[in-house]
This record gives C-alpha cells, structure tokens and sequence, in this order.
C-alpha cells in the first residue's frame, strides 16, 4: 500500500518519491508498481520527462485525495467497494467516505476526477474500472452529475468513451422521465456545458430519423 514519505525510513531503493500537490504531499511508491500500470510513470522513470527531477517526480497541479486513491490502487487494485442492492448502487457511499466532507457530493466528484487521473497517467486498468462503475450507475438510472461532467469535458480528449457514454445518458433521460423525473433538465440544463448539449441535440436527431430508441449497452463502449 503507498505510504506518505514522511512516515518511511530509511529511503527504499526500489522506490521513489512523487510530490502531489501545491504542498508537495510525499508518496513513496515502488518503480516496478507504478511502470506496470502507468505509461505516465514508465515515461517519466526512464528519463524522458521534465516532471523527473533526481529520483522525484512532481505533480503539483493533481490533488492528493485523487492521487491516493491512485496510490493505493496499484498495489492492490481495489477502489470503492461496489454492490447492487436491488436497483439501487452502493458503491458512491464509500467513494464518499474517501473525499472532502464524506457527502455524497464530494464522491461523485472524486469518481470522475479519478477517471480523468487515470486517463492523464496512462493507467488503462484502473480507467476501465471506474468506467465500469459509472456505466453500471448509468444503467441503473442515476443521473450524470453536471459538474462531473464538466469536469470530464475540460479534463478528457474529444473521443474518450466516458464521454460517449455521458451523452448516451442523456438521450435516454429526455425520453424516460418515469424513472429520471421532469425535473432533471430543469436542474441542470444552464450547467452543463453547451458541447454536451450540442451531441445530446445531435444524438437525438439520428434517434428520431432512424426511429431507434436510446439503450445503454456496454460493447458500445471500447475502453
């Protein structure tokens, strides 16, 4: 499991330091764990990367809350304990244990600002993971949330299937106000960002013109 470095003596060879944040928070983790899982990290080990300075690397605009589910995760990848109680999905409760105040606000966020982290540190494993979560979420009729996915917009490129799967979402939640409530549009639609918007209006289009229906299903999605 990672360690802060403060805690660790003496130095491990087999280890090095990562500071997280403007605080520069130390993480001592192990080369071989952390060139398994993240490309970011074999780049950054080999030399090729400023980020690298003397054994250290620093990541002073990622947030250490996000960092160490990050951490931790690659020495046991596990994240927030994730179960189906008849329709209803558990998994936000730990999430939110884990961030900020323990709202159930701060672990939605925390969810997403994770999955941009592991797109950003080449971690496909642990990316493909928490998409699994959200699609399931999704599926099970919990609605995206509009920071989050304004914070996937700014974070994500163009053709990340999370993206794909956020506008998905949305089609079908204009057309099934049963289990979303008539509601929802009125909540977020002055928050979520107009290039959302713009594929959910498209997306619709093609759903009215070939007479399909919107479905989430998860081999539309290569991740």
């Amino acid at each position: 499991m990672a360690t802060d470095g403060a805690q660790v003596e003496p130095p491990d060879p087999e280890a090095i330091t990562v500071k997280v944040g403007p605080q520069e928070k130390k993480y001592i983790l192990h080369t071989a764990f952390l060139s398994h899982y993240s490309g970011y990290f074999r780049g950054a080990l080999s030399g090729k990367f400023s980020e690298t300075d003397d054994g250290v690397v620093k990541l002073k605009d990622v947030d250490t809350d996000v960092f160490s589910i990050f951490a931790d995760w690659i020495y046991n990848q596990q994240i927030p304990f994730h179960k189906r109680v008849g329709l209803k999905f558990t998994n936000l409760e730990t999430w939110s244990k884990l961030a900020g105040d323990g709202t159930r606000q701060d672990g939605v966020m925390l969810r997403y600002r994770a999955y941009c982290l592991a797109d950003r540190l080449l971690c496909p494993k642990l990316k493909c993971t928490i998409f699994e979560q959200l699609f399931d979420d999704f599926a099970g009729k919990t609605y995206p949330n509009a920071a989050g996915v304004t914070t996937v917009v700014e974070r994500l490129p163009e053709r990340d299937p999370l993206l794909r799967l956020v506008v998905d979402t949305l089609c079908i939640s204009s057309t099934d106000l049963f289990h979303w409530g008539d509601n929802y549009w009125e909540e977020n639609l002055e928050h979520l960002p107009q290039v959302v918007l713009a594929k959910v209006a498209s997306t619709l289009g093609v759903y009215l013109r070939t007479g399909a229906k919107p479905k989430l299903k998860r081999s539309d999605y290569d991740i």
